[in-house]
């Protein structure tokens, strides 16, 4: 599987940044005046309110950078085998940015959260934690269903949803370039990149004080994005 260099990963990181660094103000004025805004509540911590819909950003600034790339540096050995990933990111995205707008009922967005996962098992993208395929199969699903809604919880204070994805994928992002686990790197490290650009981008605005909120469509992307770089 083709790996490159360090310097292109740094490029492709750059330039996911930059885009979210400049996408994300547009979006913030854009959410304030559809009137997408999140007001204080008991168990958030902002004192005011604040814009959502800053996961348009990290999903937008994401796509317009990684599907150049991997058709610039290799379709089919570094965009293809993780093309299911993408999809189906962008398929909880969507169930995302719906509940930000219209406020699903939440069995209804678990339901589709078990889809999108189960869809993606079924394709190969699964833990191999036991010998029973049925097993691994469940695990896979609870796994990911349990990642995206711990990051959506821990959305609930400045910073904190998005400075733990931006830690753990810099962290995942040096295990596959230091030590390669085998064939996934290639297209594992390229997505990495990107994923960590276009988290930090949004991350600059997401400091105390924050002055824009990724919502449902920016946590349940980032963490279907994490489970599958791990």
């Amino acid at each position: 599987m083709r790996t490159l260099s360090l310097y292109h990963y740094a490029v492709f990181f750059g330039v996911s940044l930059l885009v979210t660094l400049l996408a994300t103000p547009l979006i913030r004025r854009l959410a304030v005046s559809k009137g997408r805004i999140a007001f204080p509540k008991d168990n958030r911590w902002h004192k005011k309110e604040t814009a959502l819909l800053g996961g348009v950003g990290i999903f937008g600034s994401f796509s317009v950078v990684w599907v150049p790339a991997v058709c610039i540096m290799g379709w089919k050995t570094l965009g293809l085998p993780y093309l299911p990933v993408f999809l189906s990111a962008a398929a909880v995205f969507g169930l995302g940015l719906t509940d930000d707008i219209i406020n699903m009922v939440p069995q209804h967005k678990l339901a589709g959260q078990i889809i999108i996962a189960s869809i993606l098992t079924f394709l190969g993208f699964r833990l191999n934690w036991t010998l029973s395929s049925t097993l691994n199969i469940f695990l896979s699903i609870v796994w990911i269903v349990g990642i995206t809604n711990a990051f959506n919880l821990l959305d609930n204070m400045d910073g904190l949803s998005a400075g733990i994805a931006f830690i753990a994928g810099i962290f995942l992002f040096l295990m596959h370039f230091l030590n390669p686990p085998g064939q996934t790197s290639g297209p594992v490290l390229l997505m990495s990149s990107v994923y960590l650009g276009a988290v930090l981008g949004f991350l600059v605005y997401n400091f105390h004080p924050a002055s824009i909120f990724m919502g449902d469509a920016g946590s349940l992307f980032i963490a279907v994005s994490y489970t599958h770089l791990t």
